[in-house]
């Protein structure tokens, strides 16, 4: 609570709040991309049929779970239920950028992202590299992703980038989330987008604006009330 309420007292201004909220978006990107490798080094996973078991084995070498579980993930966090709860927010607030923002493309939106995930893979493949060279790999994209994350946070701030970014973050950390297997992270998930279509609902821009949407939205809200109750 004195964390929050910290918050609110220095960051006075939507900008600034976006500045911060971008700046998470970048670690969370980061934290994700090694979900990714995580998942592609398990064998139980389907997409890793494409591609041989040799390559499965590789990469789960250098990124496992710590669990052992398999496809229960936990990325940098450690833990699957800390992972769990960590990709739950982010979906959320991924969400609630791409709708903030002023348009769907952005004029510097596939720059500035590659600016971002560029330098994160360099970090994360640094452990492939053996001896003396993979320090140097793992610093080169550490400061390629401060360099880039600056960049990417402030054009956002200026409007520069825009929602397309944003929805993949929140889809990828919603696609996450169901293999880090956490059933309170699952409620969660279900119960936020309920709050979220019932404040919308209520709002008076939902009232106005959007009448059939929001009778449909009720319906959905109304059977996904029913949905959960009935799994009790």
């Amino acid at each position: 609570f004195i964390y929050f309420t910290i918050l609110y007292s220095v960051y006075k201004t939507d900008k600034d709040w976006l500045k911060m909220l971008g700046w998470f978006v970048v670690g969370n990107v980061a934290v994700s991309m090694q979900g990714v490798f995580q998942i592609l080094g398990q064998k139980d996973f389907f997409l890793t049929k494409i591609y041989s078991s040799k390559m499965v084995s590789f990469i789960n070498e250098f990124y496992p779970t710590a669990s052992g579980n398999g496809l229960r993930l936990d990325s940098t966090l450690g833990n699957a239920a800390y992972y769990g709860i960590f990709t739950l927010f982010f979906a959320f607030i991924g969400a609630m950028l791409a709708v903030k923002a002023k348009n769907w493309k952005g004029d510097q939106g596939c720059r500035s992202v590659f600016m971002v995930v560029g330098p994160i893979f360099l970090v994360l493949a640094s452990k492939f590299f053996n001896g003396s060279i993979s320090p140097f790999i793992w610093l080169l994209g550490m400061i390629g992703l401060v360099i880039g994350g600056y960049s990417f946070v402030k054009k956002y701030s200026e409007g520069q980038i825009g929602s397309w970014p944003f929805a993949i973050v929140a889809l990828l950390n919603a696609f996450l989330l169901f293999y880090t297997q956490t059933r309170g992270s699952y409620f969660g998930l279900a119960g936020g987008i309920a709050v979220a279509v019932v404040t919308f609902m209520l709002s008076k821009e939902g009232r106005q604006k959007y009448a059939k949407t929001v009778k449909y939205l009720s319906g959905a809200t109304a059977a996904l009330v029913i949905g959960v109750a009935a799994m009790f």
